[in-house]
């Protein structure tokens, strides 16, 4: 299972309202660019959920896949590359006034980085990690 947290970086409260998550591992060469980013039809929070600012992550378990253990062998020594991405609207403070919905989309590969440990790092092609 694979958790996405939803954390608000703001000053105010936001609602979630819909968000569409989907997480791939594929085989791809070195250096080959990632494939073009297409959307599942979202998830609609059915009465908006509150992220307060500047508090602890609300997790979300989402069962997208399960892994081998030559999944994870292949991810871990780069041979897979696995991706999360997804976009996420939400309403703002300001939407009484603008009926706006904000938006947050992200792409993120995961990397094993040996003593390090692992990172979730910004991928994709340009746009890929955007919010408006």
């Amino acid at each position: 299972m694979v958790t996405v947290i939803f954390k608000n970086f703001g000053r105010t409260p936001v609602w979630l309202v819909e968000a569409s998550i989907k997480l791939i591992c594929e085989f791809r060469k070195p250096g080959e660019f990632p494939p073009v980013l297409s959307y599942d039809p979202p998830f609609v929070f059915p009465n908006s959920e509150l992220v307060p600012p500047q508090r602890r992550p609300i997790p979300r378990g989402i069962e997208l896949r399960y892994f081998t253990d030559q999944d994870i062998e292949d991810i871990k020594f780069g041979k897979q590359l696995l991706l999360i991405y997804g976009l996420i609207r939400y309403r703002d403070v300001f939407f009484e006034q603008t009926n706006i919905l904000r938006e947050t989309y992200f792409c993120k590969r995961y990397m094993f980085l040996g003593t390090e440990g692992d990172h979730w790092v910004d991928f994709g092609q340009k746009g890929s990690n955007r919010t408006s």
